[in-house]
């Protein structure tokens, strides 16, 4: 598995054609970016697994409330 990078500009539509999908190193010249590393694996247990869509998504909505509750832009 690899790195994958979900990236936007924010005068684009926001619509889901508007995401670029790239893979490899972490580098976008898009402003907004999601960089998912599925070759770093969660250890559950006593065995390793990849990272599942759930758990991306909660995360995502972790980020959410956080940008929410902080000053924006960031100091």
């Amino acid at each position: 598995m690899a790195t994958r990078i979900y990236a936007m500009s924010p005068g684009a539509s926001f619509q889901i054609s508007s995401v670029v999908e790239n893979v490899g190193p972490v580098a976008t010249s898009a402003p907004i970016a999601l960089v998912v590393d599925l070759s770093n694996t969660v250890t559950d247990g006593t065995t390793s697994r990849a990272v599942e869509l759930n758990e991306l998504l909660q995360a995502i909505e972790t980020f959410k409330a956080y940008l929410i509750a902080n000053k924006w832009p960031p100091a």
